[in-house]
């Protein structure tokens, strides 16, 4: 919001008490849940906006109104099924072919974009990466970064969906370096385990090595990351990946999937590794225990963390606006 006042942009965040649907989707806005309504078309009461940005596949038909679309990933397409899929695809198709703009949040949902829907014209394509957050920064003395040994464990953030991998962060707390570090898990978010999960999970919480933190503020995150002896994301796909940026900005060591958008994201500082041999991901554990190593890859992190930021995310999206107005 920062970067839009002193562009000085007059801009408006909508809520439901400003929007009206056409008279076609009445009935639907009436009778169908939020699930459904959020993705129907709109008009706005009180201003004809020149600009209308959705990031969730929304389009204002108010005339002369251009309309961007950001596209964050094909989750939907690649593991999802049934009703919720087709509902999904048919109001994401019908915002793509009113889009004047599309806006993806990295190379490779560009390039996703282009695979599953050919008939876009590439030209009103931007590629616009997210940015980390303010609220993810390295606490006390930015010299002073190093893992509490005397608690150090590995954290995962996130959801736990099929795309996510978790499995590989079961089989990795099984390896002989995380023992002989005496290293523990602790995850964050994703809802309760699976019956699955928790029996995968059960040998580590028998010795009291896994913790499990259902939901924090940003600033608890802060700390979990910051005293994090690393942060493991063996995602299979991902959009972006908005975690592994966080971590490196709290000066995080990150080991990450060699997969999708991951690698566009964490650059040369993240530690990657083939999502399907946590061997790989062992030996970066062992690596990150020598003092030099470690302090190496924190380093590339915040410079990475600082080529990401919400700042230039910011920017770059008022140039965009700036086309249309």
């Amino acid at each position: 919001m920062d970067i839009i006042n002193k562009e000085d942009i007059d801009v408006n965040y909508i809520d439901g008490n400003n929007i009206n649907y056409p008279s076609t989707f009445d009935y639907i806005s009436q009778k169908f849940p939020l699930a459904v309504r959020r993705y129907l078309p709109i008009i706005l009461k009180n201003h004809n906006p020149k600009v209308f940005h959705s990031s969730y596949f929304r389009i204002c038909k108010n005339k002369s109104t251009k309309n961007i679309v950001t596209v964050h990933d094909f989750i939907y397409e690649k593991y999802d099924r049934g009703l919720r899929k087709r509902v999904h695809l048919t109001q994401k198709n019908y915002a793509l072919r009113n889009a004047d703009a599309i806006v993806c949040v990295s190379e490779n949902t560009k390039q996703d974009l282009i695979s599953y829907s050919p008939w876009i014209d590439e030209s009103i394509v931007r590629v616009i990466h997210n940015g980390v957050s303010n609220d993810f920064f390295v606490e006390g003395d930015s010299g002073n970064l190093h893992v509490d040994t005397s608690t150090p464990y590995i954290l995962f953030v996130g959801s736990r969906h099929q795309h996510k991998n978790f499995d590989a962060v079961i089989s990795l707390m099984q390896t002989e370096t995380v023992e002989s570090l005496g290293l523990s898990l602790v995850t964050v978010g994703g809802g309760e385990l699976s019956q699955q999960h928790e029996l995968l999970l059960s040998p580590i919480t028998a010795k009291g090595k896994y913790k499990h933190i259902s939901s924090v503020s940003n600033s608890v995150l802060r700390k979990l990351y910051n005293e994090a002896y690393c942060f493991v994301y063996p995602s299979l796909y991902e959009g972006f990946g908005i975690p592994p940026l966080e971590a490196m900005a709290c000066g995080c060591p990150v080991i990450c999937s060699d997969s999708s958008s991951i690698p566009e994201v964490v650059g040369n500082a993240g530690l990657l590794f083939n999502p399907y041999k946590a061997e790989e991901a062992e030996e970066y554990l062992f690596k990150l225990n020598s003092e030099d190593y470690r302090n190496s890859i924190i380093q590339k992190g915040l410079k990475r963390s600082r080529e990401l930021s919400s700042e230039n995310t910011g920017k770059n999206t008022v140039d965009l606006y700036k086309e249309f107005i």
